[in-house]
């Protein structure tokens, strides 16, 4: 015997999970102060309008799903995603461990060579670019101290 919640697809769950986390956000953008206050209402605006738009698409899909396959992600699906998303966590930990310029310069590399970038010289340009952008934009221009 299926549940109801056997025919909901898991787009659904990932977009009211998405749409309530884009309102906590937006909840703690308003006691920021005015300036900063209006681009994270608008980044979190836009992140709640995008949630909303996969919780809708996820509703579709599960009125139109003939099995339950279809109302699921296979790993093959959500394998990249979920390994870019480990690539994100451990960036993070390595930008408090050793800060932002050094972790930066090891991300860049292993990112390409996961997304099967080979040419040394393409991988070594762009980790050089990014750092030197970062540091032009952040440290140089808006005297900003990087972790």
């Amino acid at each position: 015997m299926k549940t109801k919640l056997a025919n909901i697809h898991t787009d659904v769950y990932v977009g009211a999970i998405m749409t309530l986390a884009g309102g906590i956000l937006f909840y703690m953008a308003l006691g920021m102060p005015a300036i900063p206050k209006r681009f994270a209402c608008i980044v979190t605006g836009l992140f709640i309008a995008l949630s909303i738009a996969i919780l809708v698409k996820g509703v579709k899909m599960s009125l139109e799903a003939k099995d339950d396959w279809e109302r699921v992600y296979q790993w093959v699906i959500i394998k990249y995603p979920l390994l870019f998303f480990l690539f994100l966590v451990m960036y993070v930990i390595l930008i408090d461990l050793i800060s932002f310029f050094p972790a930066t310069s090891i991300f860049v590399p292993g990112l390409m060579f996961f997304l099967k970038v080979r040419s040394w010289k393409v991988i070594v340009f762009s980790t050089v670019l990014i750092d030197v952008s970062m540091w032009f934009i952040f440290v140089n221009q808006l005297k900003i101290f990087m972790p």
